[in-house]
């Protein structure tokens, strides 16, 4: 796993708003085994980038509580290396793709409360067989 530190992330905390887009740049310049992406109360704007379908071993992605809009990027539902999806109390808005719970047989942890998304959840959920109620 890595393990981030530096003065980049504390300059990172002091900034009241920041667009996500310009958080990956800064932090993840080029192509680096990323396992957890925790971004929890960062007061991040914007929309979550189509570029974090690249973290093809993204066991974990925390953005709970942040000001991001727009859909969930569809390459997101294609990390079948996630176990953990904490995206609640943002702005984000769309439905799930209907083949969401065969794109995610590690799933034990999905979070989506507080946000706009519409629709009703997927059937196909009931095959993330790791998938814990809260």
């Amino acid at each position: 796993h890595n393990f981030l530190t530096g003065t980049s992330l504390h300059l990172i905390s002091d900034i009241s708003k920041i667009m996500f887009q310009d958080i990956l740049n800064l932090l993840f310049p080029g192509s680096l085994r990323i396992y957890t992406c925790h971004f929890h109360l960062h007061y991040l704007i914007g929309v979550i980038p189509e570029e974090m379908s690249n973290l093809h071993k993204l066991e974990a992605l925390y953005l709970i509580f942040n000001e991001l809009n727009g859909s969930i990027p569809v390459g997101i539902f294609n990390l079948s290396t996630l176990s953990v999806v904490s995206l609640g109390f943002n702005h984000l808005t769309g439905n799930l793709p209907s083949n969401i719970g065969n794109q995610w047989p590690n799933l034990e942890k999905f979070h989506l409360s507080g946000n706009n998304i519409g629709g009703l959840m997927p059937a196909s959920i009931v095959n993330c067989s790791k998938l814990k109620a809260h």
